[in-house]
Order: structure tokens, then C-alpha cells, then sequence
């Protein structure tokens, strides 16, 4: 039986909040990463299909909130694992209402 790792990295950077989530796993492969980083991949017929549907609708509900500039980035290597960072604005968790 294999173990995954799993790890959550929390940090701030003025008024950026980052929530990172690693893991040791496979990796995500290069065609998929590389079509993920770009608008296409977010369009409107990749979500009809089924492609992802959780992380490009946890993206585009970040951007509608909190603007473009803010959102999902992936990052993956072959056989060394995939992490996923969270960027929101930092002024959210400060809101008292939050």
C-alpha cells in the first residue's frame, strides 16, 4: 500500500493570502498543466464537458468575488507530486462579517 503526503502551506504577503495544498502523487501530465494555464481551458465548453469541473468553477467564483488577478495556479511534476495555490485578497479574512 502506497501513503500520499498531503500539505497545507497558509501564508500572507501584504494583502495577498495564499493557501497552497501539496501532495507527492503522480503529478498531473504536461498537456493537461499546460491547457489548464490558459484561457481556453476555462472556457465555456471545457466546463460543459465535465473537464474539472471543481477547480474551474472554485476559480471563476475567486475572480467573480475578488477580481482577475486572483485564483487557482497549479503546478505539477511528473512523479514528484501537484500543488495548487489559492490567491485571494487578504482584506477578506479581515472583514469582520467573514
Amino acid at each position: 500500500t502506497a501513503f500520499l503526503t498531503i500539505l497545507l502551506h497558509i501564508y500572507e504577503d501584504n494583502d495577498h493570502l495564499y493557501l497552497c495544498v501539496s501532495d507527492d502523487g503522480v503529478g498531473v501530465p504536461t498537456h493537461i498543466l499546460e491547457q489548464f494555464h490558459t484561457k481556453e481551458y476555462w472556457n465555456q465548453e471545457n466546463k460543459d464537458e465535465g473537464k474539472h469541473i471543481g477547480l474551474w468553477n472554485v476559480n471563476r467564483r475567486i475572480q467573480l468575488i475578488c477580481g482577475e488577478s486572483y485564483g487557482l495556479n497549479v503546478k505539477s511534476k511528473k512523479n514528484e507530486g501537484t500543488t495548487i495555490t489559492i490567491h485571494l485578497p487578504n482584506t477578506l479574512c479581515r472583514e469582520e462579517n467573514v
